[in-house]
């Protein structure tokens, strides 16, 4: 029996985007059912029993860090608590990630630290460095290139979900954009986070292309922590509500056109915010040679 450590502490409660209530997970239930563990992330036991399934054998386990569990592989376990914090701000730009500091955090050896370090460079999350490994800093042309890749990407991935996605996938979406405009109006940041992720992954998962799809979540994951900064901003937030509604309302009238449409205006929209301005006052500054020459 194994699962791996998405179960962690701040992770979007997964009862809640079902339903109305609306928790702080400190304290993380299970519930176990035909030999697997089902995730149920819930701040008491009376959320859980709302469950209704008397089958259920129910586990409690408080976590205040990703804990590992040594009963799955260790460096999927370790791969997921790291993307997780890489997702939550725990770990900034330009936060260095260390072999030994990891392996005495989550109490294991340095090889599967490694090995998990390794694969979060080769699926572009994290660069290999001089002192170990560390999440980059963006830069104008990394922001662009990103960006650009989004615009080739995104708009037929949202044309596949408009005709491919199930009912229970758009309810989720509505339940997650409403969690996000409730997180937004309360400038409840970390809240807004989660769902507005669980937003964007759950619409590229709707795809049932699943090379494209791939292509997608990987492009996804290596924003991830761009985002954080970006979504500290309210009016960046707001412009993410205003986009995804349109998505949204796209998807539910089956609409692949305009679904591919509303992404395809997201898109030019944040490069039309972020990356057309520092062109423009790049191409303002005076190189060295002109400055030489002047």
């Amino acid at each position: 029996m194994r699962f791996r450590a998405a179960c962690v502490s701040n992770a979007l409660c997964e009862y809640c985007i079902q339903s109305t209530v609306h928790c702080q997970p400190k304290t993380i239930y299970f519930y176990l059912l035909d030999n697997s563990f089902k995730l149920v992330f819930v701040a008491s036991q009376e959320a859980l029993l709302a469950i209704n399934n008397p089958q259920a054998e129910r586990l409690k386990v408080t976590m205040a860090r990703p804990t590992i569990i040594q009963s799955a592989p260790l460096r999927e376990q370790i791969y997921d608590a790291i993307r997780l914090e890489l997702r939550t701000g725990e770990i900034g730009a330009g936060g260095r990630l260390l072999e030994v500091e990891l392996a005495k955090k989550y109490g294991v050896s340095r090889t599967p630290v490694r090995e998990a370090l390794f694969q979060l460079a080769r699926d572009g999350l994290i660069i290999s460095g001089e002192r170990g490994f560390m999440l980059p800093t963006d830069t104008s042309k990394s922001l662009a290139d990103r960006l650009e890749a989004h615009l080739l990407i995104d708009p037929r991935v949202a044309r596949h979900a408009a005709s491919e996605g199930t009912a229970d996938e758009l309810k989720t979406l509505f339940k997650a954009l409403e969690k996000g405009q409730q997180s937004h109006q309360s400038n409840r940041f970390n809240s807004f986070v989660e769902a507005n992720y669980q937003f964007r992954i759950t619409w590229r998962k709707m795809c049932r292309n699943e090379p494209l799809t791939r292509c997608a979540t990987m492009l996804e994951d290596q924003f991830l922590a761009a985002r954080n900064d970006f979504y500290k901003d309210p009016t960046n937030r707001a412009l993410a509500l205003f986009h995804d509604e349109k998505l949204l309302v796209a998807l539910e009238a089956r609409d692949g056109d305009a679904a591919e449409k509303a992404t395809r205006e997201y898109m030019t929209a944040l490069i039309e915010k972020f990356v057309d301005p520092r062109q423009k006052e790049m191409s303002k500054t005076p190189s060295t040679a002109d400055a030489v020459t002047t």
